[in-house]
């Protein structure tokens, strides 16, 4: 299912059709620097994971 842009998905929602995602209302602006944060953070995730969890490691323990 896709998502419209701004689209809001309130906290412990079960969007799990699309006609449910259709009537998601967007982001509101006591929301949106929440969500912009929430982003910037998810964004760091894959090199942090990579970071814990790749297959080389050196001797200090973390991935190379």
């Amino acid at each position: 299912m896709e998502l419209k842009p701004n689209s809001f998905v309130p906290p412990g929602a079960n969007v799990d059709t699309q006609e449910k995602a259709n009537v998601l209302a967007t982001v509101p602006g006591t929301e949106e620097e929440f969500a912009k944060e929430v982003q910037r953070v998810n964004s760091e995730f894959p090199a942090a994971y990579s970071l814990y969890f790749g297959k080389n490691k050196c001797s200090c323990g973390l991935a190379c």
